[in-house]
């Protein structure tokens, strides 16, 4: 898909902007760690736990370094998509695993690897099962079929401010999302929420409303699942929805709309900065793991004093979703499974464009009257 415009989640706003690119091949796969390269577990090598999931079904991810720079970033990295508070490994858990030795490679890869995407300088390429993710010097091979995750990692790039870049961030988010796509967990750039036991998602690019609307609804009384990234699986019958990361990360125009989080904000709202907010601490109850989406919701921010609600066919929606599946071509024989759940998750919902007016945010409530029809014709009380 030459030329395919891609996005992804950073720190900042969002997403990355990023451009297909091909060209390019260079020499050597990646060292693997040996006992060389990674300290014994005893002297210095560090374990991080994530746990992705909703009830029954969930996967362990264990990523695991060997110097203390690199390890400051990551750690900064997990806090900031899935929490402060380090996860309880559960036996029965497919378990994806992330290894990271500092070293002093060249970047290269195999002379046959093929371009798969450029996400703003963090390139994905492929050969045979195994997949390349690199910046710069630091190269991780992933092994689809294993589950796992090797890497050697430039210290000299990793080191300084303990804040990881943009570039840093959707380095590692992109093997660690890279992974679960692996095992037809797939990640979607939406911000989903639920309310008397039924789901919705709100799709679309970065600036498009997703965290205003999102705060709107939990002032309706909705509860948050995420606030921007979340990962789709097939459960049963249906298409479920997880948070990807935790709290919220929002601007002083978003916050403002969900009064308990002022208190928290401690820095000029005139910086345009976004502010983490743990919403579960702050105003507890107000956030759930996962939902069953019924309701699909495309915002965008529209120059009119009116709200309004267009409904969408369903090839049209399954369009704007592919959109936001960033790693849909990842994998071509997964792509189809892939496309699978997508075209199931929009079978099991109703889908609308919310026009976003100027009196969402001077009446937060007429967005109540805004999607009341929707939600009766999706069977919400």
């Amino acid at each position: 898909m030459r030329d395919q415009q891609h996005q992804f989640p950073d720190s900042r706003d969002g997403q990355v902007p990023t451009t297909h690119n091909s060209s390019g091949t260079v020499s050597q796969r990646p060292t693997r760690p040996t006992s060389r390269h990674v300290p014994s577990p005893a002297a210095s090598l560090v374990e991080r736990i994530v746990v992705i999931g909703w009830e029954r079904q969930t996967v362990t991810l264990l990523i695991r370094c060997d110097h203390p720079a690199v390890t400051r970033k990551i750690h900064g990295i997990l806090d900031l998509y899935f929490g402060r508070s380090p996860a309880e490994p559960r036996g029965s858990d497919p378990k994806l695993t992330l290894d990271l030795s500092a070293g002093q490679g060249d970047g290269s890869l195999p002379p046959t690897a093929s371009g798969i995407a450029d996400f703003n300088g963090v390139e994905i390429r492929s050969h045979e099962k195994h997949y390349y993710i690199s910046l710069g010097r630091s190269v991780v091979e992933l092994d689809s079929h294993a589950g796992s995750g090797v890497g050697v990692m430039d210290p000299a790039e990793w080191s300084g401010s303990n804040s990881p870049t943009d570039r840093q961030l959707t380095f590692l988010l992109l093997c660690l999302l890279s992974l679960l796509h692996f095992r037809q967990w797939y990640a979607m750039h939406a911000a989903a929420l639920t309310r008397d036991g039924h789901g919705c998602l709100l799709a679309g690019d970065s600036g498009s409303g997703k965290s205003t609307l999102a705060l709107v609804m939990m002032r309706l009384g909705w509860k948050l699942v995420s606030d921007d990234s979340v990962i789709l699986r097939a459960s049963g019958p249906r298409i479920s929805a997880w948070t990807l990361r935790s709290g919220a990360r929002l601007l002083f125009s978003s916050a403002r709309l969900f009064p308990q989080l002022l208190p928290y904000w401690h820095t000029s709202p005139r910086d345009g900065s976004k502010r983490w907010f743990d919403l579960e601490a702050i105003t507890p109850g107000s956030t759930q793991p996962g939902c069953i989406p019924k309701l699909l919701f495309f915002p965008l921010i529209a120059p009119e004093p009116e709200s309004r609600l267009e409904a969408l066919q369903d090839v049209e929606s399954l369009f704007r979703v592919i959109g936001q599946n960033h790693l849909l071509t990842l994998e071509a024989s997964s792509a189809r499974q892939h496309l699978e759940v997508l075209r199931r998750l929009v079978q099991q919902s109703s889908s609308y464009v919310i026009h976003a007016g100027q009196d969402i945010l001077d009446r937060p409530s007429s967005l109540a009257a805004l999607l009341s029809p929707a939600l009766r014709r999706s069977g919400f009380a």
